[in-house]
């Protein structure tokens, strides 16, 4: 039995296309009557969610005037991808000021 293993783990971020493997089987007969077998091994990396979102900045300050209606942008990154790149957002501190958008991140004054 022929077995594949690793010898450290792979990280979907470095490995976004397919690793592709040849593998030969070839029996133990005198060389000159030896048979041989090759297959591809086809391996697709899948994400572990191994990356925590962060924000670009650490720090956001706005002026804002006090009739604002607009939305302040703000987004974090994941660079992990599928689902485990999805993102939603919350306040917490004073907010009874202002509400966010949980999927977008936009942050609105309340009312």
């Amino acid at each position: 039995d022929g077995n594949i293993m690793l010898l450290n783990p792979l990280d979907s971020e470095l490995y976004r296309d397919a690793i592709v493997l040849q593998v030969q089987a070839n029996d133990l007969a005198v060389a000159q009557y030896r048979r041989y077998s090759y297959a591809s091994v086809i391996i697709i990396v899948l994400d572990s969610n191994d990356n925590a979102p962060y924000f670009p900045l650490l720090q956001y300050l706005f002026y804002i005037p006090s009739d604002l209606n607009d939305v302040i942008p703000i987004s974090a990154i994941d660079i992990d991808t599928g689902v485990n790149s999805e993102l939603t957002y919350s306040l917490s501190g004073d907010i009874c000021y202002f509400y966010t958008d949980i999927l977008n991140g936009g942050v609105s004054p309340n009312g």
